[in-house]
């Protein structure tokens, strides 16, 4: 399999997402707060003057839940492209396939964002906040919440399976960890039970791009710098209600 390489898609692909995305700050709070080296933010070094700890931070006020963040917006983004022009070069295989096998799109987007400068980045953000109207999850990305126990019925199931999982880190520069299909519940069960995880999990669907497949895409938790990932696809289109009921048996 054949997968798209680092060139200048990577950082326009960042730019123009960012560009069209709503900002919520205030004007005053980016200028002196975010975007200013001197600011009581960056004294405790726990934060980085950089482009993919500023992103972070942006639109991401709930630390327990960053999905609303600017870089999570620009990872789904990148991610949606990557696979779009994957499948362009490899026309064989379908889109479950390719997304099963991953490729290396975190490498590229880590060397995207290292690519693009601190100013960039400023003018960048400034622009979205004068003109950005898109929100952070597409309108058409329906999330909703369940818990652990449900995720483990569904797999119970035997309606879905398990096309991969896998642990990213929010430090770019640590590489994915994989976990082994046939030990993802059992993996998924530990954490919980160890409270590193909350009981309540977010959830969507995702129309793998009109090939008739239908994943599961879950962000179980950013806790401790490292967020557990998982999709599971329903074996048959017409499985989908069955696995949603499931999925909220028990929706908060």
């Amino acid at each position: 399999m054949t997968y798209p390489k680092y060139g200048d898609w990577c950082k326009k692909n960042v730019i123009e997402t960012i560009r069209k995305q709503r900002i919520y700050e205030e004007k005053e709070y980016l200028e002196d707060f975010i975007f200013n080296p001197n600011s009581d933010l960056y004294s405790s070094g726990i934060y980085d003057y950089e482009v993919d700890t500023l992103l972070w931070i942006i639109n991401g006020d709930d630390p327990d839940d960053l999905s609303n963040s600017l870089f999570s917006a620009v990872q789904y983004e990148f991610a949606e492209k990557y696979f779009h022009m994957a499948q362009e070069m490899n026309p064989g295989m379908d889109m479950k396939t390719i997304r099963n096998n991953g490729g290396d799109y975190l490498k590229l987007l880590s060397d995207a964002l290292n690519n693009i400068t601190i100013d960039e980045l400023k003018n960048t953000v400034m622009y979205a906040f004068e003109h950005g109207t898109e929100e952070i999850v597409n309108h058409e990305i329906q999330y909703m919440k369940t818990t652990i126990g449900n995720v483990v019925n569904v797999i119970k199931s035997g309606l879905a399976e398990i096309g991969n999982a896998h642990i990213d880190y929010l430090d770019p520069k640590t590489e994915r960890k994989e976990i082994p299909v046939n030990e993802f519940k059992k993996y998924l069960l530990h954490l919980n039970q160890s409270g590193i995880f909350a009981d309540t999990v977010s959830w969507r669907y995702v129309d793998l791009f009109e090939s008739g497949n239908y994943g599961l895409e879950c962000d179980i938790g950013h806790n401790n710098g490292f967020e557990l990932n998982a999709v599971i696809f329903s074996k048959n289109e017409e499985d989908k209600d069955r696995v949603n009921e499931i999925l909220r048996e028990s929706e908060e």
